[in-house]
């Protein structure tokens, strides 16, 4: 089909290399194409300023990955379908399709893990929401090597434990409420959401310094102040609930004694265990994990 632009010259529309389906509308008439799969490049020809949607339609096997070797336009994401308006230029835009592969994700179900919440699922621009309360299991059909995102939403009362996976999915963070990874080579994998009650533990602060040092602890409508001087080992033990965001604060109150070291147990827990600075406050931020947690203040000399 040729038609003749507000400029007198015709512009090309290119694709190759998968099975695509091209609309648009020219004069008040819908115009479509179906190309079939092919090694190659073929050609449309669309008038200038022209909407036109290429939508992938799928080999048999393969998936949908994205767009690439793009030319003469901008702002083109691996979103199907795509649309946009036909330039004053040629435009050249290859389909890429990969292997398929069967991915799930689910959210768990049972006695030991009766929390709630949901998990959003984003494949190719595309979001699927699970939930505990609705559908909880869904199987994509998803390009070898395709990104995926994944988030994590504990209802109001639940906490989010873990992500539960199949070996090869590198995932990174199994705690992260987030994650971000590319579906490998191997089929049929699955990726598990795990929410639960939260649970109380134990926080305990230790002083390694017999020097005056003034620890405060922060949480909710909790706030304490502790006096150390003369006095090592446990400050203070308190029972918190899982999740919780905690404050600790330590403040050397001798001159010479001022700069503030921390420690943790266990070391795998998330807390920064950097020196405060001299002669100054030192505040640290703890999200009470599913665990006893014991935090260690001491203090140096600075000469």
């Amino acid at each position: 089909m040729l038609v003749r632009n507000n400029y007198g010259r015709y512009y090309d529309y290119y694709f190759s290399l998968g099975s695509i389906r091209i609309d648009f509308t020219e004069d008040g008439t819908n115009y479509y194409a179906n190309i079939d799969e092919f090694d190659g490049w073929t050609y449309v020809e669309v008038d200038y300023g022209t909407t036109v949607t290429l939508t992938p339609t799928g080999i048999q096997g393969y998936t949908f990955k994205g767009w690439s070797s793009v030319s003469g336009i901008t702002g083109v994401s691996n979103v199907a379908p795509l649309s946009f308006q036909m330039p004053g230029q040629d435009v050249y835009v290859q389909a890429d399709y990969a292997s398929s592969k069967s991915f799930t994700v689910k959210i768990a179900d049972g006695p030991a893990e009766n929390g709630s919440g949901k998990v959003s699922v984003t494949i190719s621009g595309q979001t699927t929401v699970l939930s505990t309360d609705g559908v909880k299991t869904r199987t994509f059909t998803v390009a070898e090597g395709a990104k995926v995102s994944v988030v994590a939403e504990p209802a109001a009362g639940s906490v989010f434990r873990k992500w539960d996976r199949t070996n090869q999915l590198n995932i990174g963070n199994d705690r992260a409420l987030s994650l971000e990874f590319t579906i490998p080579a191997q089929n049929n994998q699955t990726l598990t959401a795990k929410f639960a009650q939260p649970t109380t533990h134990k926080l305990k602060i230790h002083s390694d310094s017999d020097q005056l040092t003034k620890i405060t602890v922060q949480y909710g409508d909790f706030k304490k102040t502790y006096t150390t001087y003369g006095n090592t080992g446990k400050i203070v033990e308190i029972e918190v609930m899982e999740g919780t965001e905690i404050t600790i604060t330590a403040e050397a109150q001798y001159h010479r004694w001022r700069r503030i070291i921390w420690k943790k147990e266990p070391n795998d827990i998330t807390f920064d265990t950097s020196d405060g600075g001299y002669g100054e406050a030192s505040t640290k931020i703890l999200v009470m994990p599913e665990k006893d947690v014991k935090i260690t203040v001491d203090t140096r000399r600075d000469y």
